[in-house]
């Protein structure tokens, strides 16, 4: 693997990783789910740490989905196993680019690529298996365009994206955010 810090100003940096390793990074305690809702963690990876405020503006990004579990279903047939499905998605590359201008402007570019991934489904009674895709190559796109203004006022344009090889699902949200103060911070109007 190879990880990569360039400021391109003062004010604007480039991360970027290729074939990471997040060994390192501390796991999470396994918790009994019985309840109708996906669990969340806190993320451990420090390249999803590090520099991604602006790409929290309006909760859109989820950066545990990235490198996530497989997202695909497997049909089986009668007498077929499922013996080996993996319990993450490798990540291929990530790059990231952000900062602030000195007008104000907050400019950010995320892209992830992870590569498609599948798991051995065993026929018991003929003791042949088979590959199924659970997982197709999937690229993860964030564009985040943030002014602030009179000190303590902003308004924010964003878009994620997830496209996906194949049948699988995509997905697109863009959101426009707004949080304006007087000067004085004495009233505020904020939306979404």
């Amino acid at each position: 693997g190879m990880d990569l810090k360039y400021g391109i100003t003062d004010n604007i940096t480039l991360d970027a990783t290729l074939i990471p390793d997040f060994s390192q990074a501390r796991f999470d305690n396994v918790v009994l789910n019985l309840g109708p809702f996906e669990q969340t963690f806190a993320e451990q990876r420090q390249f999803f740490k590090e520099g991604i405020e602006l790409f929290n503006k309006g909760e859109l990004f989820f950066s545990r989905r990235v490198g996530n579990a497989p997202i695909g279903e497997v049909e089986l047939n009668e007498n077929e196993v499922e013996t080996n499905r993996p319990d993450k998605v490798d990540l291929i590359n990530a790059t990231k680019i952000s900062g602030r201008l000195k007008n104000g402007l907050g400019i950010g570019v995320f892209n992830a690529i992870t590569e498609k991934t599948n798991t051995t489904v065993l026929d018991t009674i003929s003791d042949t298996s088979r590959q199924v895709l659970v997982e197709p190559l999937t690229n993860y796109n964030i564009v985040v365009v943030d002014k602030q203004f009179n000190r303590n006022s902003s308004v924010t344009l964003i878009n994620t994206n997830t496209t996906r090889q194949g049948n699988f699902r995509d997905a697109n949200v863009t959101g426009a955010l707004f949080d304006l103060r007087t000067k004085a911070n004495t009233y505020r109007v904020s939306g979404e």
